[in-house]
């Protein structure tokens, strides 16, 4: 598989974990359901370290 093939894939499984997701959640569509989910993760302290941890990971310590 080459890198087109597998960002496809991905952005495709992605779309379609929203489009499943979405029913729960009560948004209209999908960008309500990105922003929803965001501010969900701002909200929330657990979320905010896990991703603070993974941004240190990647190299990105100005976050």
């Amino acid at each position: 598989m080459d890198k087109k093939t597998v960002s496809f894939r991905i952005k495709y499984e992605i779309l379609d974990e929203i489009t499943r997701l979405m029913p729960e959640t009560g948004a209209k569509n999908m960008s309500e359901f990105v922003i929803n989910a965001l501010m969900e993760c701002l909200n929330d302290e657990e979320c905010m370290k896990s991703f603070d941890e993974k941004m240190l990971k990647q190299g990105f310590s100005q976050f």
